[in-house]
């Protein structure tokens, strides 16, 4: 079930899957998620994990808060039944807080979602 510190995948343009973790519930049964990507020269680095942050992270890693989503549970459900969607292990309350941190630093994260990075 989607709530905040689920993590997920499912497939994303142009390159296959990306790992999303919902931070926030904005609305009964809706989530905003941010997705995690390679890191990359012109990232955004207010939030970088690693490989000791989470068991599906095989590199360093940052949030793309600029791509951040609001996903519904009904959405994900959806997904994971169509085999688009697979579960992964929630992050920790530490991760959480790290991302959330990030993103009250972070430029790239669209205004309208700032006040949920509290």
């Amino acid at each position: 079930m989607l709530q905040t510190k689920s993590c997920f995948s499912f497939p994303t343009p142009p390159n296959g899957r990306h790992i999303f973790i919902a931070v926030a519930e904005v609305a009964p049964g809706k989530f905003l998620c941010v997705n995690l990507t390679t890191r990359r020269k012109k990232s955004d680095g207010s939030c970088v994990l690693k490989p000791e942050d989470h068991p599906k992270i095989t590199h360093e890693s940052f949030i793309n808060f600029k791509e951040a989503i609001v996903i519904s549970i009904r959405k994900v459900n959806s997904l994971h039944r169509d085999g688009r969607c697979t579960w992964h292990n929630p992050v920790s309350d530490e991760v959480l807080e790290k991302i959330k941190d990030g993103g009250r630093k972070s430029k790239r994260l669209p205004k309208k979602f700032k006040h949920f990075m509290n």
